[in-house]
């Protein structure tokens, strides 16, 4: 933002966001340990492989995985069926340089499992790291991460649920449409 600002631009900082009617995780038993939707490239691969290597039962879903890809229904049916949903905010082959993703607000916002990602300063902004989300800077925090949270599924229950609450009331695409609106003049600025 700061370089369109420097060239005279308006930018609008704001992450992507979800739909509540399509990002809705099916009730079910949680089955599944824990479970990763996304292609398999660049340090993707090694990093399931290194939980598998630690004894975590994961199951990878998408392009390039045993599992395959699977549809945006069955995607929220994994997600009410597992008991971690991990994400790998990681750009390309990087796990350094991250960014805020979509499914960063869908995971949680959907409901069932905790989700665990890779830390990043401007997630932070949206979801309060420990209480709504979990995050990891490292590889091996994330397996303490995965490992603590298995072994204490009332936790990560309760985490998922603030994480849902939060995403629910500040984090759909409405919002999103409504701050354009408030910035563009079109409809009053809401006070906190």
């Amino acid at each position: 933002c700061e370089w369109y600002l420097a060239e005279g631009g308006r930018p609008i900082y704001m992450p992507e966001g979800f739909d509540r009617q399509s990002c809705r995780a099916a009730d079910v038993e949680q089955d599944v340990p824990v479970s990763f939707i996304g292609a398999a490239y660049g340090f993707r691969r090694s990093v399931i492989r290194d939980l598998i290597g630690h004894g975590i039962p994961v199951q990878a879903f998408g392009r390039g995985w045993e599992n395959g890809e699977v549809s945006a229904e069955a995607q929220m049916g994994v997600i009410g069926r597992s008991k971690i949903n991990l994400g790998m905010g990681g750009i390309g082959y990087s796990e350094e340089l991250t960014n805020v993703k979509a499914r960063d607000f869908e995971i949680p916002g959907a409901g069932g499992g905790v989700y665990l990602t890779s830390y990043n300063a401007d997630l932070a902004q949206h979801l309060t790291i420990g209480r709504e989300i979990l995050c990891y800077p490292h590889r091996d925090e994330m397996l303490e991460l995965v490992r603590h949270y298995l072994a204490r599924p009332e936790e990560a229950r309760v985490i998922a649920q603030r994480g849902r609450e939060r995403c629910l009331a500040e984090h759909r695409w409405l919002h999103r449409y409504v701050k354009v609106c408030e910035v563009l003049g079109i409809l009053e600025e809401r006070r906190p």
